[in-house]
């Protein structure tokens, strides 16, 4: 069996989530809390006590804001269609920390 390096998952504390309506983007913006995120990764966002649900991301970058030093993430997932970009949307996920791993659901 394979073990997971510490590479293979993080912690994100996610600020808010959005959409990008134009392009089906679903958005969540936050600080990486541990570990390293990078493009292909799943964040795994629990609905309750016995779902958590895989959403792949499909970049992470990095944005700046203007007269502030500050540095946050948004991990943006491409939505295959506008069925999964409205589920993801009224999930209204903010003020919590998503686990992020290597492995997951597409």
């Amino acid at each position: 069996m394979e073990q997971k390096s510490i590479e293979d998952a993080a912690e994100f504390y996610v600020f808010s989530s959005y959409g990008i309506p134009e392009r089906l983007y679903f958005v969540l913006l936050g600080s990486i809390k541990s570990g390293h995120i990078r493009d292909n990764m799943y964040a795994k966002i629990t609905m309750n006590s016995t779902l958590t649900l895989s959403v792949k991301i499909n970049e992470v970058t990095k944005i700046e804001y203007a007269g502030d030093k500050s540095v946050d993430t948004l991990l943006i997932t491409y939505c295959e269609d506008k069925e999964w970009y409205d589920n993801l949307l009224a999930m209204n996920v903010y003020s919590e920390t998503v686990k992020i791993e290597i492995e997951g659901a597409d």
